[in-house]
């Protein structure tokens, strides 16, 4: 059976590609979404400048009127989120045991909706395609 991966470069993802190889699943190809410095400029607009200043604004005013067991409870929140996010790296640090870097053929894109990736697809022609965490 021929799978093709179509991912992102987050850690969860090298993970996961991991783990498929370690079951014995054959990834032929993996295609990875790369969002270009280009696409990050583009949001530079004028409305999206306003917009952005809009919520840190709105953000600042939630926290100035919080009361101090809301600000508590939210601080609490942020501890909780940041332990499991640091458990959750660490289980798959454990997972990669060092090997980011695996020996399937990969591509990185900019668009996972582009011609050179339904290009790929068909040249592969894979039996099944799993797409995790891709915009």
């Amino acid at each position: 059976m021929k799978v093709v991966l179509i991912t992102n470069e987050s850690l969860q993802a090298k993970a996961l590609e991991q783990l498929i190889i370690n079951s014995g699943i054959n990834i032929t190809k993996v295609i990875k979404y790369k969002p270009s410095a280009n696409a990050k400029k583009s949001k530079n607009t004028l409305n999206h400048t306003i917009s952005t200043a809009r919520l840190k604004l709105g953000t600042l005013k939630n926290k100035l009127f919080q009361d101090a067991t809301t600000r508590a409870a939210l601080n609490f929140e942020q501890q909780c989120f940041d332990y499991a996010q640091e458990k959750t790296n660490a289980y798959l640090e454990k997972i990669l045991e060092g090997k980011a870097q695996t020996q399937v053929n990969s591509i990185a894109v900019e668009d996972v909706n582009s011609d050179k990736v339904i290009s790929a697809l068909r040249l592969e022609s894979p039996d099944i395609c799993v797409v995790f965490g891709t915009p």
